[in-house]
């Protein structure tokens, strides 16, 4: 580590220390949420589409504008194209959120389904290396995953995005979490050294 990154490591983890409160307040609100979107998959999963269909019907706007100020563009036709592509989705996604929703969980199946497959293909090729075991099981798994929620469409529509979002919050609250925790217990650490060379 140079003395510049360290000095930014230093102003950094200061900062954390005399601030780790806020980071335990966050870590708490994160998992409150999550705890919520996991309890009420349906209810965060339409708010999640509703985001996501916002999300792409200003990025469709933005694409389509760009389009008119580069009409001199060679790939200015499929900018525009997809410009109304996502305005059309993102605003059916607005209109219909429970319909955006399952679509968007088809997508996540097939993805599921293509990594899998990948997993699987890389680990027996890579054979006898360690770890390809795991690889090959992670590809399996991701396979069952996509197949399960393939079969159980409309109905993992509902719940699956809500779920996923909420156990990311989850995570992310247990992690600041333990950095306000850590951040604590170093500026206590750091407290009572200064008391004792004081002293």
């Amino acid at each position: 580590m140079t003395h510049t990154e360290a000095d930014r490591f230093e102003r950094f983890t200061r900062h954390v220390r005399k601030r780790w409160g806020w980071f335990l307040a966050l870590g708490i609100i994160y998992i409150i949420g999550g705890l919520a979107a996991i309890v009420l998959p349906i209810s965060s999963t339409i708010a999640f589409t509703l985001v996501i269909g916002i999300f792409l019907v200003i990025s469709g706007i933005v694409q389509i504008v760009q389009g008119f100020q580069m009409r001199d563009w060679q790939g200015v036709t499929w900018h525009m194209v997809m410009g109304v592509v996502s305005v059309i989705g993102g605003g059916y996604a607005v209109w219909n959120p429970l319909a955006g929703a399952i679509a968007i969980t088809l997508v996540i199946a097939i993805t599921f389904l293509i990594q899998g497959v990948a997993e699987i293909m890389m680990g027996v090729r890579v054979r006898p290396t360690d770890g390809w075991g795991w690889m090959v099981a992670a590809g399996v798994l991701a396979i069952l995953a996509g197949l399960a929620l393939l079969f159980s469409l409309p109905v993992s529509g509902l719940v699956t995005l809500g779920t996923f979002a909420g156990i990311a919050m989850l995570f992310t609250g247990i992690t600041y979490v333990y950095i306000a925790m850590a951040a604590r217990r170093l500026w206590r650490e750091l407290g009572e050294h200064s008391k004792t060379a004081a002293a």
